[in-house]
């Protein structure tokens, strides 16, 4: 996980600017590809959040968080991660579903969200920038954090 600077930041503004993706905003449901075999992961957009809302200097370079739940997309039983922050860039492999009027386990995501916060703001705590796929196997331990291994 890491703050966004220098070209990285560049090319996520020309990205944005060029409509190429649209932003995600809370409700929205993304699947995204996994990498090695693993089944698509399903995203649930609880919250996202610019640099400006985080009170991130305007000195600072700009970048948009996306807050999300992640589970296998075929699998309702499976193991819920219940707060992952994205950097937005991080979505755009992922093909957008359907909207949802809820999060499976809003509790969870508060309380997840709730010491991510208090860690970004004590400058502990960053984003993904690895696809959503990938990060969703990382956090349950299934392949290393390097990515999947063939």
């Amino acid at each position: 996980m890491s703050r966004r600077t220098g070209l990285g930041a560049i090319c996520a503004l020309l990205v944005a600017g060029s409509g190429a993706f649209a932003e995600p905003v809370g409700g929205s449901v993304y699947v995204c590809p996994s990498q090695g075999g693993l089944p698509a992961v399903r995203v649930e957009v609880g919250r996202v959040e610019t640099s400006a809302e985080l009170g991130v200097p305007e000195r600072d370079t700009a970048f948009t968080i996306v807050h999300v739940q992640a589970r296998i997309e075929e699998a309702e039983d499976s193991r819920l991660v219940g707060h992952m922050p994205f950097d937005v860039e991080a979505l755009a492999g992922c093909d957008k579903s359907r909207s949802v009027s809820r999060l499976q386990d809003g509790v969870t995501f508060q309380e997840g969200y709730q010491i991510w916060r208090t860690a970004f703001d004590g400058e502990g705590a960053g984003f993904f920038t690895v696809a959503p796929g990938e990060a969703y196997w990382m956090a349950l331990g299934i392949v290393p954090e390097a990515g999947v291994q063939p």
